[in-house]
């Protein structure tokens, strides 16, 4: 894997742990929590796809869905 790869992979890993943290941060009481976890899945399978040809894609990931 290349220097700029490796620099790739690592920002959308960073990118994914921070739409995590905003999924474990909603208050279960909030109106639109459904719609608001929905998308931050939507999210996440796109980072899915982008992280797919560059190493291809965590075990840990795929174990979440």
């Amino acid at each position: 894997m290349t220097p700029e790869q490796k620099k790739l992979r690592h920002t959308i890993m960073t990118r994914k742990a921070s739409i995590e943290q905003r999924r474990r941060n909603l208050k279960p009481t909030s109106k639109n929590r459904l719609l608001i976890e929905a998308r931050l899945d939507i999210q996440i399978a796109q980072l899915m796809v982008e992280i797919a040809p560059i190493g291809g894609i965590p075990k840990k990931w795929i174990e979440q869905i």
